[in-house]
């Protein structure tokens, strides 16, 4: 005993207008739960947009290259500004290029009109 497919329309239409304030709060309650949902997956994507932003935002990585040491001053590899100019000639895709001398590392840099201290 099943029941055709114009007979259940009719019931359920029958139903729903026989009980107005019961159809709409299901149908509100429908509404809220499939928002909520929505809701949640969208605060997941955000934060993790919020989170991917504020890595990226944070400082470039950096690479710092010693020059081979020696005990004997007369003896140790130094970088001059020749090297440095052969290095940003030839690696591609950096921001900047700065070199710091160990013995004067407590003086400030200026670069671009700020001065920053290097060893902070």
């Amino acid at each position: 005993m099943s029941l055709k497919l114009f007979d259940l329309l009719h019931l359920t239409q029958r139903s729903l207008l026989g009980n107005p304030l019961r159809s709409f709060l299901t149908a509100l309650g429908v509404f809220m739960g499939v928002a909520s949902v929505s809701a949640t997956l969208q605060v997941d994507a955000i934060s993790r947009a919020v989170i991917a932003d504020r890595l990226a935002a944070r400082e470039a990585p950096q690479i710092t290259l010693f020059p081979e040491w020696s005990p004997n001053p007369d003896k140790r590899a130094r970088l001059h500004d020749a090297d440095l100019q052969y290095l940003q000639n030839r690696l591609t895709g950096l921001d900047a290029l700065s070199a710091v001398q160990w013995w004067s590392s407590r003086s400030p840099i200026l670069y671009q009109d700020q001065e920053a201290d290097p060893s902070a």
